[in-house]
């Protein structure tokens, strides 16, 4: 895993926790990494359902499911056309009245490298202080490596919403991450009380190397 481990690596990747410092590392299974790439296969974008297919072999939690099975979810949620652009703002500025807002601040910590204001993106800072103490230096480099992110679309489970993010790379390389959010004091903030959540990991897979359609007449 080259320095991270694999445990940490799956939680980086599938809940957008550092993730850039994750792909730099080549230690875990991000979603698309590849010149010109995208995300999953996406339908033309309107609201309604979501339905999430992919491979049983490309989930992270497996299960006693045939690798060569399709595995498929339905979701409430909505794709964009055309994606939303986050942008990089100041941590005055930030705001999280919604999930995408937060998605903006979220990702603007991380390029600014401010400990206390990627701390202050999570629901429950304990769940990563001891990561991002660790490797803040690693992971702010990784961040202005960045050329942007996109959010195509988001999904609502279990109370909570899951961004569908594609980050964008030097030299037009691409990878997908689901970042979930919560709401409650201070806005919505990010989580990782999903991930050991089947149905959050066909989303990430789905997004990453399968299908997500939305269904006709949303």
């Amino acid at each position: 895993m080259r320095g991270i481990e694999r445990s940490t690596a799956r939680d980086m990747a599938r809940s957008g926790l550092l993730l850039a410092l994750a792909l730099l590392a080549g230690g875990c299974s991000s979603g698309p990494d590849r010149a010109g790439g995208g995300a999953g296969r996406a339908a033309a974008a309107r609201d309604g359902p979501l339905t999430f297919r992919v491979a049983a072999s490309h989930l992270l939690l497996r299960d006693s499911t045939p690798a060569a099975d399709t595995v498929a979810i339905t979701l409430p949620g909505r794709l964009y056309d055309p994606p939303l652009r986050v942008r990089e703002v100041t941590r005055g500025k930030a705001d999280r009245s919604t999930p995408e807002s937060a998605q903006a601040s979220f990702y603007s910590a991380n390029r600014a490298g401010d400990r206390a204001w990627i701390l202050a993106n999570w629901a429950r800072p304990d769940e990563i202080r001891e990561l991002v103490d660790e490797h803040l230096d690693q992971n702010t480099r990784a961040y202005a490596r960045m050329s942007g992110e996109r959010i195509l679309g988001r999904a609502e489970y279990e109370g909570r919403v899951l961004l569908l993010v594609e980050r964008t790379f030097e030299g037009g390389r691409t990878s997908a991450v689901v970042n979930a959010y919560q709401d409650g004091p201070g806005g919505w903030k990010a989580t990782n009380a999903l991930s050991d959540d089947r149905t959050h990991d066909v989303v990430f897979a789905a997004l990453r190397s399968g299908v997500i359609s939305a269904a006709a007449g949303g």
